[in-house]
């Protein structure tokens, strides 16, 4: 058996006495015993632990020691004696560390420890309880927290309450011992160092000390335990040392011994009450002057219940002077709140109350003094102004304390109001005086009023009971009367009547208003039938009086006094109109007064005076008389500024009159003109104006003027078109419509003849700026969608609701007028779902019905009708169609639909397919919500399954037609399909008769459909055969079902081809080896058989041969039962349908039926497998009725189609038979010149399918022609623009094959080519137009990234163009260099080569921020047919490529656009990305080639031959070429260096040695060499060539140019071109440089005329 954890061979136990010498936390104390740890890890842990103030070391022992534990307790070991003796002797210490995280690691593991081992640390619970339970009142939120949840971990939340009970002495002693014995420097080593952290940690202790007293008190414990913890506490609470911590630096300290004095006063008094001097002295005395930051709260809490238990221990307060007490609390409050809260001053005024009176000053100094402190508080700086309130209130009630003392003088009270309280009220109502008393802000008028209620006899909250009724009355009384008289003498000085409007004191209206508004707060506060409201209505009428008055006087010039008679009445009391004689004052001003003053400016403001009167008039008809009389000598007056004054009333019309004015004929007449400006011609004045009104609508207005202001909104946003949404003033003013009144817009909209006007709209343009994010018109719209859900609009609601469905479902198809702005479907589809969505649910089927269109609903408004989707089906479908769809072959047997021919004459197909689009969309959008699809009634359900079907199937055939409706059409068709699979899914299984489900239903009405040979029958057969193959892809149909479904349709004689094809077609997978459909087969071969040509009408086939075709095989792996003979007796029938006798040359001319060819060769395809074998003349005319398809097609057909296939047939089954393959092999030219024929015919591309299919075989059985049976590449190349893709791609693999045939011969006639013969080939001119069609970076981005913008046929296009280039690059490829510059200069010439490095490097530099890394291999070698030229990748790629090409073949071209590029930025990045991606493969190739040829190629000098010998060395790694040559006994060299950008950059040539030339000439051959690869574009090959051919001719005594001082030109001919004056000679390209850029024809030297017909010069 193991040792347990951490034991020893003899352990050893101690424990602690209750009473230590020194405290277990203090850094002085006994070392740790660790002798009894055997593991030496866990002793280094331990003395980590013990050194002093080391915190890392300490926090990463403590770590270590955890792991250690938590160890331990994985393995189920237990901690060894002397490791628990240890930490539990440390513990003490490190719950007290300076470090916050070392206190929560300690507790933490102490918790571990003690749960995990609760035995054997119950000996140690004296010592460690004390600490741990302190623990948790550490002023370290989270150290505290961690105690808690270690104790909590150990005892459990329950027993917690008990520890303290139960350790009740041992906590006791242990606090005592730490608040008597600890010092800053027994807690901490190095005070010294770190004197602030040793103050805090010896406040953090000491303060958990006094809180863990504090809570003991609280602790019910025994009685005897009681009684000696009640020694304890007395002998400590009579020691100063306690209550000298009440004034520490500290304020968590403070607070603690607050807290703790106020747990005695609650319960234990008798602890208190011996030691009081001490508490005063400590509590009061001292702490009174000190700073209380932190503390202040808990500070006066203490003082107030102090003094409410002892209230005369304020006297015990000593010092030199007898008011001691009260200038202690004067030093307190003149320090103000110290960061606390405002309710500050409400204790401060509360322990003030509660102070003896004879505590209280009663002397005029010591009443100043304190009166000044509080001043002095209240205006500190840190002071905020949120105090304002509770601290100017609490200094007022301290004044009427003070003045409540009957020890006060009269003189000395009034001396008091003159002093402190009457110069709060100047300041406030005069805004000057003593600075000390000023008080601003909004709170102003409250504090006033606040003060006046302090001093009011009737209600003076700040006195306290007294026994003495004449502390209430005596004095007080008089005391507000005189301060009342004193304000209003302040006031009505200066509001009074005068005889000159120029005697108005401009203070007149500020100082009343002041006046007035502090009466309106002190009324508030006041009951209506006190003696202080008496005196404040009289208050009010004396302003008012004064105000009428002057008015009477002064009618058009006294706009201060009038102003203040508006607030007066605005403010005024019920209370003061009891006064009959100022109510019928005030009456007869309005209404004799004030119609005559409108002209003035001061109309207005007594205009709302007189609103505010109305308040106040019991008599309507007064109101009546007075508005109508006032209103209409407004409107009639011709102020400048009536709409002003109107708009005031507007705005200031007060809502309890509403009901008590009438409403104005007059006013309404002028609301309505403004509206008229406002909205017509986006007057924003009249706007605002218009604005105030519909506030008052209903009161001053009738409800009917939104009415006429939405209508006119109406008429301004009919025609606004998108663009002008976020300019237009109209949506605007609706905005603020839906916003302020959107019960008004909802009762207008729901009004039938208005919604098609403006929700319309709305819809429409929501719809129309969907791209411009959070805009007005979905503000709107937003706005009128909470409308929808307004409970209290529920019928109005229902009935918007209703008429937004409308709205939608008339927007779908496209409204009338407004077809060239349709809305977006899908847009209208999400608003469809989500006004259902917000319907309540008894009235979502409503919505539904709404929403939904039903079969009458599938149509659009045309001149002669609705048209209905049948429109679309009265037109039989593209032959074509059948190259796409298994049903393909009944195409030909749609008989007339009921008038075809006739059309309707305003509205095309076209038109009709693209209404009919959009509500197929939007239909399946609300049916894909599943609620939506379960509230629709079944009949209605399969209704709809089937149009949108029928519109899928429509699509399909009519993409080609309607190109940019392709990819909605593309998308729709796959969202159909997804949408009907998911409901196969979950249906039952497979298709039954019964009717019984949505998907029977739907089938069986497919079933009456499809049983005409209409067009409608032919799609409806084709949404049948899709329905059933995809029911038996899902659930399966057994051999025996499907038999029994051929069996009852009667396939071989039923009328019904269409319903029978399809359900023959769904059902092939099944009916696999059944013998009724080989004997159905053979009946059917029999029947066809039997037909001659005339049995079959004009273009048109037999039933029964598209019936047969459908039970024939569908892949080459089927294997059917169908006899041999009888095979060949139908094939042979079949072709004498067919004039096949004329020469194959005459086929041309024979007019076929193309029906017929095609579902023929499609049958014959199918029956040459089975009768390969048989010989016999049928083969012959097998091969000309395949020639006959052919080259009757002029454009891509099924007949054509079906021909190529019935060639391919052939071709792959002719080689068994010989008499088969010999009438093959006669026919094959021909087949290939009618394929190549039709090749070239192929113009523009398609979005067609069928012609896609068509196109695609046709180009596989062309790229399978030799290229020598084309005669003429002419038709060829106009195949690289805007064409298919396969009939691109296989003209590009055409032409790349031809172009290196067609260089040979051009090679050759360059070698054979003299000097003065004109050899100059060229670039073929349709691969350079191509060219000159490069698109910009700008196109070609938007290709890449947008592609459907621009379409097919942009890419088409951009390819051809880069396929040219391809081909212009080939042309180059391997050509001699006589050749290369002949095509170099071509594209030179034409500035060709510049578009395409201008789009390489603009397209690069527009995508840069997308990394690209190019692939070596591609751009070496680039797959045409493999890559997708719409993905970004690929198009960098294919410009990476074409770049390698260039830098390749036309170097000189690359790097003259190189050097004329300005842009820094280009040039930098164009030349990184060659050095980094296309140098290295070039200069690979490039050395590569040269090792070749020197190896293999380099010709030695025969004895013929002039030419010297040369040795080649190639030097890779420092990209290097030196030549040597031998010079009789010396050796010739050069070298030739690649930078390494090349060929971008330069190449160096450097002579290294040179023998036998001067340094003129040698230069001269450097600088040859070094043309050619740098400006010829030549390769080092061709450098290494010229250079041995100068030297060779050099010593061979041939003379070097004059010009060039080359001896081999650039034209790599010798210098022909001789002066007849000074007989040097010249190369003929130099001279003619010359002579061009001389603009002179004399010799270069000798300056003479030149004689151009000399010898040698022919």
């Amino acid at each position: 058996m193991s040792k347990p954890f951490g034991t020893s061979a003899h352990s050893t136990s101690s424990s602690f006495g209750s009473s230590l010498a020194i405290s277990p936390i203090s850094h002085v104390g006994e070392p740790l015993d660790l002798s009894t740890i055997w593991d030496s890890s866990i002793q280094i842990i331990f003395k980590n632990l013990s050194k002093k103030e080391h915190e890392n070391t300490k926090v990463k022992a403590l770590e270590e020691l955890s792991n250690v534990i938590e160890d331990a307790q994985e393995r189920e070991r237990e901690i060894d004696e002397g490791v628990l003796s240890a930490w539990m002797q440390l513990y003490p210490r490190l719950s007290v560390d300076l470090s916050r995280r070392v206190r929560q690691l300690a507790h933490t593991i102490h918790g571990t420890i003690c749960s995990a081992n609760k035995k054997k640390v119950a000996r140690f619970m004296p010592q460690i309880i004390g600490p741990w339970l302190c623990g948790t009142y550490d002023n370290d939120r989270t150290v505290s927290m961690t105690a808690r949840e270690s104790l909590i971990k150990t005892f459990g939340h329950e027993k917690l309450k008990k520890v303290w009970e139960v350790y009740y002495s041992d906590i006791l002693a242990y606090c005592i011992n730490i608040i008597e014995r600890e010092q800053v420097y027994t807690l901490s080593s190095d005070v010294g160092k770190n004197a602030e952290e040793a103050e805090a940690k010896f406040a953090r202790v000491i303060g958990a000390c006094i809180s863990a007293l504090r809570h003991i008190l609280t602790v019910d414990v025994p009685p005897e335990a009681a009684s000696k913890a009640a020694d304890l506490y007395q002998e400590i609470f009579s020691k100063p040392r306690l209550w000298e911590f009440a004034y520490n630096a500290d304020s968590s300290v403070r607070s603690a011994v607050y807290n703790l004095l106020r747990a005695c006063l609650k319960k234990h008094h008798a602890f208190l009450e011996p030691n009081l001097d001490v508490i005063v002295k400590s509590v009061i005395t001292k702490s009174m002057p000190i700073s209380q930051v932190g503390s202040v709260s808990d500070y006066l809490d203490t003082l107030i219940q102090l003094t409410e238990v002892y209230p005369n221990i304020w006297l015990l307060v000593k010092g030199k002077k007898s008011n001691r007490a009260i200038t202690l609390l004067g030093q307190l409050i003149s320090q103000g709140p110290q960061k606390a809260q405002p309710d500050f001053w409400t204790r401060v005024n509360r322990l003030f109350n509660l102070l003896p009176e004879t505590v209280i000053p009663a002397d005029r100094q010591g009443i100043e003094d304190l009166l000044d402190a509080y001043v002095h508080g209240i205006n500190g700086p840190t002071v905020s102004r949120t105090h304002a309130l509770l601290s100017w209130t609490s200094y007022s009630g301290i004044i009427c304390r003070i003045l409540s003392l009957q020890r006060l003088s009269a003189d000395l009270k009034q001396l008091i109001v003159n002093s402190r309280i009457i110069p709060i009220y100047e300041e406030y109502l005069l805004e000057g005086g003593k600075s000390n008393f000023r008080i601003t802000g909004a709170l102003a008028t409250a504090i006033c009023a606040n003060g006046l209620l302090k001093l009011s006899p009737e209600k003076n909250i700040a006195l306290p009971d007294s026994e003495d009724p004449s502390l209430k009355t005596d004095g007080l009384d008089v005391i507000f009367k005189a301060l009342w008289d004193k304000l209003e003498e302040i006031v009505f000085s200066r509001v009074k009547c005068v005889e000159s409007s120029s005697e108005v004191p401009p203070e007149v209206f500020s100082v009343g208003a002041r006046w007035l508004e502090l009466l309106a707060e002190f009324y508030k506060l006041i009951p209506d039938d006190s003696s202080d409201a008496e005196l404040l209505a009289e208050s009010y009428r004396k302003v008012i009086r004064v105000c009428l008055g002057n008015l009477e006087k002064h009618k058009d010039n006294a706009p201060l006094i009038a102003t203040l008679l508006e607030r007066a009445l605005a403010l005024s009391p019920f209370l003061i109109w009891k006064d009959a004689q100022l109510r019928l004052a005030t009456e007869d001003f309005f209404s004799t007064q004030l119609p005559v003053l409108h002209p003035s400016p001061m109309a207005p403001v007594i205009f709302k005076a007189m609103m505010h009167w109305f308040r106040f008039t019991e008599s309507l008809d007064t109101i009546e008389a007075l508005w109508t009389d006032n209103i209409s000598a407004l409107l009639s007056s011709k102020e400048d500024k009536k709409a002003d004054t109107i708009g005031g009333i507007f705005r200031d019309f007060p809502a309890e009159l509403r009901g008590k004015v009438p409403c104005v004929p007059a006013l309404v007449e002028y609301v309505r003109d403004k509206a008229q400006n406002a909205v017509a011609e986006n007057d924003e004045e009249a706007w605002a104006f218009v604005v105030g009104a519909l506030k008052v609508q209903g009161t001053l207005i009738p409800e009917s003027t939104a009415d006429r202001i939405l209508e006119l909104i109406t008429l301004q946003v009919n025609d606004l078109s998108p663009d002008e949404v976020e300019n237009s003033g109209s949506l605007l003013k609706l905005e603020y419509m839906a916003t302020n009144h959107l019960h008004s817009l909802v009762a207008f909209v729901k009004d039938s003849p208005k919604e098609r006007g403006l929700l319309y709209n709305i819809v429409r343009l929501e719809g129309s700026t969907l791209d411009l994010g959070d805009n007005i018109v979905k503000r709107i719209s937003q706005s009128i969608e909470i409308g929808i859900q307004m409970p209290e609009l529920m019928h109005d609601a229902h009935v918007l609701a209703l008429t937004m469905a409308k709205i939608i479902t008339q927007a779908v198809p496209g409204h009338e007028g407004h077809d060239r702005n349709l809305i977006p479907v899908d847009f209208l589809a999400l608003k469809a779902l989500h006004l259902f969505g917000q319907a309540p649910g008894e009235r979502k089927l409503a919505i539904v019905n709404a929403l939904v269109f039903r079969d009458e609903e599938w149509s659009i408004q045309g001149s002669e009708g609705k048209l209905h989707i049948r429109t679309l089906l009265k037109r039989p479908p593209r032959p074509g169609v059948g190259l796409v769809n298994p049903l393909g072959g009944c195409v030909y047997l749609i008989e007339d639909n009921d008038g075809s021919s006739s059309k309707n004459s305003d509205v095309s197909d076209d038109y009709v397919y693209q209404k009919l689009l959009r509500t197929a969309k939007y239909t399946l959008k609300l049916i894909q919500d599943p609620i939506f699809y379960e509230l629709l009634d079944k009949n209605t359900r399969s209704q709809t399954l089937i149009k949108l079907l029928l519109t899928a199937e429509i699509t399909k055939d009519r993409l080609p037609e309607t190109v940019k409706m392709g990819p909605d059409g593309r998308s729709f068709v796959s969202e159909v399909q997804s949408f009907m699979t998911a409901r196969l899914k979950a249906h039952h299984g497979f298709f039954s008769e019964t009717g019984y489900t949505d998907i029977d239903l739907l089938g069986l009405k497919l079933l009456e459909i499809s049983r005409r040979r209409t067009t409608m029958a032919f799609y409806g057969a084709r949404v049948l055969y899709w329905l059933l193959f995809e029911l038996t892809e899902i659930h399966g149909c057994s051999q025996k079902a499907a038999e029994d479904f051929i069996e009852k349709l009667g396939v071989r004689n039923t009328e019904d081809t269409f319903t029978a094809a399809s359900f023959l077609l769904a059902l092939s997978q099944p009916l696999i080896g059944s013998k009724l459909t080989d004997n159905l087969r053979s009946s059917l071969a029999s029947d066809v058989s039997g037909l001659s040509l005339a049995q079959i009408p004009n273009n048109k086939v037999p039933p029964k041969l598209v019936l047969l075709n459908s039970l024939m095989p569908k892949s080459k792996n089927e294997d059917i039962s169908f006899p041999t003979q009888r095979a060949m007796f139908l094939l042979r029938n079949t072709l004498t349908w067919f004039d096949l006798d004329e020469d194959v040359g005459g086929i041309n001319s024979i007019a076929v039926n193309e029906a017929l060819v095609s579902e023929s060769a499609k049958l014959l395809k199918s029956l040459v497998p089975i009768v390969k074998d048989v010989y016999g003349g049928h083969w012959r005319y097998l091969c000309r009725f395949v020639l006959m398809g052919g080259k009757c097609s002029f454009k891509m057909s099924p007949m054509a189609y079906w021909s190529m296939k019935l060639y391919e047939t052939l071709k792959t089954n002719s080689e068994g038979n010989d008499n088969f393959k010999e009438a093959f092999n006669k026919s094959k030219k021909e087949f290939h010149k009618a394929f190549i024929q039709l090749f070239e015919s192929v113009q523009g591309p398609t979005e067609d399918p069928a012609e896609n299919i068509c196109y695609t075989l046709l180009a596989r059985l062309v790229s399978e022609i030799p290229v020598d049976e084309f005669t003429s590449m002419d038709g060829i190349y106009p195949l690289l623009r805007g064409v298919p893709k396969p009939i691109q791609e296989t003209a590009y693999e055409i032409l790349h094959q031809y172009i290196p045939m067609q260089q040979e011969q051009i090679s050759i006639e360059a070698a054979l080519a003299g000097e003065d013969d004109e050899f100059a080939p060229q670039v073929a001119f349709e691969l350079l137009s191509l060219v000159m069609e490069t698109p910009s970076a700008e196109k070609l981005e938007e290709i890449v990234f947008d592609g459907k913008t621009l379409g097919e046929l942009a890419e088409e296009s951009v390819r051809g163009c880069f396929l040219a280039w391809r081909l212009i690059f080939s042309h180059l490829e391997n050509a001699t260099f006589k050749v290369k510059s002949a095509y170099t200069a071509n594209i030179q010439d034409g500035g060709y080569l510049d578009k395409l490095l201008d789009l390489i490097f603009g397209f690069f530099e527009i995508i840069r921020s997308r990394s690209f890394e190019p692939n070596r291999d591609q751009v070496k070698f680039f797959l045409i047919s493999e890559e997708d030229w719409s993905s970004e990748k690929s198009i960098k790629q294919l410009l990476t490529h074409l770049y390698y090409l260039s830098l390749l073949y036309t170097p000189s071209l690359v790097k003259a656009w190189f050097i004329a590029q300005t842009s820094r930025q280009i040039v930098t990045g164009v030349e990184n990305f060659t050095e980094k991606y296309i140098s290295p493969l070039i200069i690979d190739t490039e050395l590569t080639a040269v090792s070749a040829w020197a190896a293999e190629e380099l010709p030695s000098p025969t004895s013929s031959s002039t030419d010297i010998e040369i040795q080649v060395r190639v030097s890779r790694s420092v990209r290097e070429v030196t030549i040597t040559c031998p010079v009789d006994d010396q050796i010739m060299e050069l070298l030739i260096r690649l930078p390494p950008a090349f060929p971008l950059r330069k190449p160096e040539v450097e002579g290294v040695k040179k023998v036998g030339f001067t340094e003129t000439q040698w230069k001269a051959l450097q600088l040859a060499s070094h043309a050619v690869i740098a400006l010829q574009g030549g390769s080092i090959i061709d450098a290494v060539m010229l250079f041995r051919k100068n030297v060779s001719l050099h010593f061979a005594g041939v003379e070097e140019c004059a010009i060039c001082y080359s001896i081999v030109g650039q034209e790599r001919t010798l210098p022909g071109k001789k002066c007849v004056t000074c007989s040097n000679k010249f190369h003929a390209g130099c001279l003619f440089k010359w002579f061009k850029t001389s603009n002179s024809s004399a010799c270069p030297l000798c300056r003479s005329t030149w004689q151009h017909y000399g010898r040698g010069n022919h």
